[in-house]
């Protein structure tokens, strides 16, 4: 009975301590999170030239200057990855005379080339001309569709003129996806 009562009164004592103690690492560990937040300490773990297009999606990186930009984003409802081309000044649509864009997709280690984006023209695009190209999402190997980072590149030819874009991307955050 009195080595019961002993340990009782010191595992209360070791309780309270541990108790105490923990109480000063979650004040710690507060303080340091709401600094670490006011001074930009802690970035998303993805690339600093992500930005998002006027649809919600990303940006991608041009090879070459363009006038305009193109964003990846992927439309649920119609089971497709769609890339949309805008003018980089008021984000309104920049068609582009090819029928399609030809891309390339790694992951894990893994390339996935010969992928196509056709032109999908929206309803005020020129004849001939297109500023949203559009993937079936059924085209897309399987472990593309887990990959939790990935990685595209896209191509086409102006004439002689070729140009390529890339991005860099981490799942690890959602998207607000609009399209037109």
């Amino acid at each position: 009975m009195v080595f019961c009562k002993n340990w009782r009164n010191v595992t209360t004592e070791k309780l309270l301590v541990s108790t105490n103690v923990s109480r000063l690492l979650s004040i710690c560990a507060l303080v340091i999170v709401v600094f670490g937040i006011q001074s930009g300490c802690w970035q998303n773990d993805e690339p600093a030239v992500m930005s998002h297009g006027p649809h919600g999606g990303h940006s991608l990186n041009s090879s070459s200057p363009t006038n305009y930009l193109m964003e990846f984003t992927v439309d649920q409802s119609r089971r497709k990855i769609v890339i949309y081309t805008y003018q980089k000044l008021d984000d309104s649509p920049f068609p582009i005379p090819v029928k399609r864009l030809n891309a390339e997709f790694k992951s894990s280690g893994k390339t996935y080339p010969d992928l196509t984006f056709a032109a999908d023209p929206r309803r005020n695009d020129p004849q001939g001309s297109s500023s949203r190209f559009s993937l079936d999402l059924s085209a897309l190997p399987q472990q593309l569709m887990t990959a939790s980072r990935f990685s595209i590149k896209v191509s086409y030819a102006l004439g002689d003129v070729a140009i390529s874009a890339s991005l860099e991307h981490n799942n690890n955050h959602g998207h607000n996806y609009d399209h037109d």
